[in-house]
């Protein structure tokens, strides 16, 4: 573990908690990231990424300090938004409608979230429907995998949130 992170971990478990604002101020977009990716929900995300960092303040000390805090975070991440979405799906889900809607009306000129070259923001559309519309029809557990995989790699996760887009 880097000497900093263990300074920090140390800082934190004795109860400053300036040092535990340093942490989350470290590490909240990434879990943000992680967690949107998962549940493609802004309001989810933020929740999860509020469980996340109450868990790793109530179980910091149990942290084996051999392992890497990003990890054991990452870990913590997957699991929460995993257990939101079970959670979630005893409610009605949102229909293809909605999700093509939200899509569209994220595409449209103006929105601030797209490129201004028209033909880039459509491929990107394009790009993001068909990955959506593929997340969609999988378990979460087999979405996590997408997201370990397109975060574990040189592409970071705001990548895959631009095209997952769910």
């Amino acid at each position: 573990m880097v000497q900093n992170e263990q300074v920090l971990i140390d800082r934190i478990s004795s109860g400053d908690s300036i040092a535990f604002q340093e942490f989350v101020e470290s590490y909240k977009k990434k879990i943000y990231y992680i967690a949107y990716d998962i549940t493609g929900d802004h309001n989810d995300a933020e929740d999860v990424s509020h469980e996340v960092f109450i868990k790793v303040f109530r179980s910091l000390k149990t942290f084996r300090r051999n392992a890497k805090i990003s990890s054991w975070l990452y870990q913590i991440s997957v699991n929460a938004s995993i257990d939101l979405l079970r959670k979630k799906s005893s409610r009605p889900e949102k229909s293809m409608d909605d999700l093509e809607r939200a899509d569209i009306q994220e595409s449209l000129p103006g929105s601030g979230t797209r490129a201004q070259n028209p033909e880039k923001s459509a491929e990107d559309f394009l790009i993001q429907k068909h990955i959506s519309l593929a997340l969609q029809k999988v378990s979460p557990k087999e979405r996590s995998v997408f997201v370990m995989r397109h975060n574990s790699s040189s592409h970071p996760v705001k990548h895959v949130v631009s095209y997952v887009g769910v």
